[in-house]
């Protein structure tokens, strides 16, 4: 039987698994991925300066539009990951 309890958990557990919350899941997981890339890439290769893209930045209004300014974020993060592994790759002339 399905206690009031059980009821709320479940009820949360579908409001967490939005399309919305899934695709931000993934975006964080992604950038942290790279930053554990580029972090161990300054480990083994050493560090390199990261580039100033200056202050805050204004987020549009609306969930879609912030989620897609998030989204280029994170590409962003991901390309300068891949250019520190590739970085790593010529050094170790593989």
């Amino acid at each position: 039987m399905n206690t009031t309890r059980d009821h709320r958990a479940d009820a949360c557990v579908a409001v967490e698994d939005t399309p919305i919350n899934r695709v931000e899941t993934a975006l964080d997981e992604a950038v942290d991925l790279a930053h554990q890339t580029m972090s161990m890439v300054a480990s083994i290769a050493g560090s390199v300066p990261a580039d100033s893209r200056g202050g805050s930045v204004d987020r549009p209004d609306g969930i879609i539009p912030a989620l897609a300014d998030r989204a280029d974020d994170t590409l962003s993060v991901i390309k300068d990951a891949k250019a520190q592994l590739i970085r790593l790759a010529n050094l170790l002339g593989v």
